[in-house]
């Protein structure tokens, strides 16, 4: 941040209220993906303007703050957005992994079983429980065998990739009346809760096809150093690849209503509160959500 205004970086007014400002007004925009730069600056300026009420100063698309502070919120963006691709699989795996072991604690283990076939038969396992809960989309819902309508995205899944994703890189944001950014705190969210969803698709399918593409589930490279672009890869979380998957998403979130998301924002914020813990993420999963779909 050192090419960044001395204003800006003051009291680290930039990383805590700055970026947390600017990402929660992204997160309540109808495109998780793409922001109109005239809406960007807008914003931008109504944050400025609010954290420095005394400083008159009008923000130019290429002057000595959006020059430079664009290219800065460009990888701050982009940041946010890669976060959720990495941290779905982050979720999806542990979760997989300790699935497994608990599987494995309630059979008698034979303790000259082949160890290859023993790796075989746990890839086996999570492919196939992978596949399980892509089938109806059962990984978007509250109780995986019931599927009610009344619970979509309020999966343990869905709440804790809020959780993590957004409502903690947002801690720290001001109020900013022009942007009704206290409203948005809570609402407007329609397009992260998609984002989340289409994450967790995506890892899941990771694992699933995984013996038709022969993958390893990890993060594959999303964003070009040099470039701030994100990689046109296959397996990448970017727009390119999951751009529709996105939207659709949001749309049927969408329909639900606004109490929907407002609520549903609510059920996520108990895991804020969580991550603090010393809790395991695997632990909790496993006990919250669909272990009920190992039957």
């Amino acid at each position: 941040n050192t090419d960044l205004p001395p204003m800006l970086t003051e009291n680290g007014s930039w990383r805590r209220q700055f970026v947390p400002t600017v990402l929660l007004w992204a997160g309540s925009q109808s495109s998780f993906w793409t922001i109109e730069a005239a809406d960007l600056l807008c914003a931008v300026q109504a944050i400025f303007n609010t954290i420095y009420p005394g400083v008159k100063y009008n923000i130019q698309p290429r002057g000595p703050i959006m020059g430079v502070a664009n290219s800065k919120i460009t990888q701050r963006l982009c940041t946010w957005r890669s976060n959720f691709g990495s941290t779905a699989i982050a979720l999806i795996a542990n979760f997989l992994a300790s699935l497994r072991e608990r599987e494995d604690e309630d059979e008698e283990e034979d303790e000259d079983e082949d160890e290859n076939e023993n790796a075989d038969s746990k890839e086996k396992f999570m492919t196939q429980m992978a596949a399980s809960l892509l089938e109806g989309y059962a990984f978007l819902f509250v109780d995986p065998d019931t599927c009610k309508a009344s619970e979509i995205y309020r999966s343990v899944f869905i709440l804790q990739m809020i959780a993590m994703t957004h409502l903690n890189a947002i801690a720290g944001f001001i109020d900013v009346p022009e942007l009704d950014t206290r409203a948005l705190s809570s609402t407007k969210m329609e397009s992260v809760i998609g984002a989340c969803a289409v994450a967790l698709e995506r890892a899941l399918k990771l694992v699933a096809e995984k013996e038709k593409k022969s993958t390893d589930l990890k993060t594959p490279l999303k964003i070009n150093k040099s470039t701030g672009k994100e990689s046109i890869t296959p397996l990448a979380f970017s727009e390119l690849n999951w751009g529709q998957f996105t939207t659709d998403y949001h749309l049927s979130i969408v329909k639900r209503g606004p109490k929907y998301t407002t609520d549903t924002i609510a059920m996520a914020r108990q895991f804020v509160k969580d991550l603090g813990s010393d809790a395991s993420t695997k632990g909790s999963l496993a006990d919250d959500s669909v272990a009920s779909s190992k039957g």
